[in-house]
């Protein structure tokens, strides 16, 4: 149909299914368009295989309740099984690279907009701080459970977050981009790894050269609820500014006694559960 997105080693196409034949997955859904995310022909080499197929495994051992759903091509239906064959349970990054790699698989595409075009777009209508912390605590109940299977997203950034339905669920709050996830039971991040994100969006802890972890994840969901309590005129402005987000965004949480979820030490924030909670009183 048509590519909604080209970035430096992927793409993404919006197709009616990644088979010839309808998907069966795309039968029982109320959206019948898959956003097909495959390397580009330059970057179809190994490494770049073995580092989308890591995504999808990792999109796929999330899946559930506000999480885009996967769509399988058949060359991941064929690595996941590969994957089951030999245990089947590892999420150790360094095992799983070295004997799957993919070079396409599907997500079922959500319509709806981005939380990006919530903040930034002036042709959508505004939305309430109250409604955007309640959408944020959806949010917060789907970390929880990712967090529980010891995945940490790394990238939780207005694009990354959907609005809308899709699916046979009735979320509105969906969860998507797992292409810098990672498990809590590999090993850590090589130095170059750490940096890898949004850079207005990166944590203290990776700033500083440490590791993330789940907190990580909570301290990006503090940044967004900081965006939303920001005068819309002024977000676009402090985006542009390197460190203007990090630097200003705490005092408009503290002002609502949310403080402690962009705590420069990770282990004095909330965790999702808690977060959720706090959101919702």
């Amino acid at each position: 149909m048509s590519i909604i997105h080209q970035g430096n080693r992927t793409e993404i196409e919006l197709l009616r299914s990644l088979h010839e034949k309808e998907d069966a997955q795309l039968l029982n859904a109320r959206s019948s368009l898959v956003a097909s995310k495959r390397l580009r022909e330059f970057a179809n080499v190994k490494p770049e295989r073995r580092a989308l197929f890591v995504e999808a495994f990792l999109h796929h051992a999330a899946r559930g309740r506000g999480v885009v759903p996967l769509v399988l091509s058949e060359e991941l239906e064929i690595a996941l099984g590969e994957h089951k064959e030999r245990g089947g349970c590892s999420q150790n990054m360094n095992e799983l690279g070295t004997y799957c790699e993919v070079s396409e698989f599907g997500r079922l595409y959500i319509q709806g907009e981005t939380l990006d075009a919530y903040l930034f777009n002036k042709q959508l209508r505004a939305v309430s701080l109250p409604v955007m912390m309640g959408w944020l605590a959806e949010l917060c109940d789907v970390l929880k459970r990712v967090h529980s299977l010891k995945i940490i997203h790394r990238d939780v950034t207005p694009s990354n977050i959907l609005f809308g339905t899709g699916g046979d669920s009735d979320s509105r709050v969906w969860l998507n981009d797992f292409s810098l996830a990672r498990s809590l039971k590999s090993g850590a991040l090589k130095e170059e790894e750490l940096l890898q994100g949004t850079p207005r969006f990166l944590v203290p802890e990776v700033l500083r050269g440490e590791q993330p972890s789940s907190a990580s994840d909570i301290y990006q969901v503090g940044l967004l609820l900081a965006l939303a309590m920001m005068n819309p005129s002024q977000r676009g402005e402090i985006l542009s500014a390197p460190g203007a987000l990090r630097s200003l965004a705490p005092q408009y949480l503290k002002s609502s006694g949310l403080g402690e979820i962009l705590a420069e030490e990770p282990l004095c924030r909330p965790d999702a559960g808690e977060l959720a909670r706090l959101l919702r009183r």
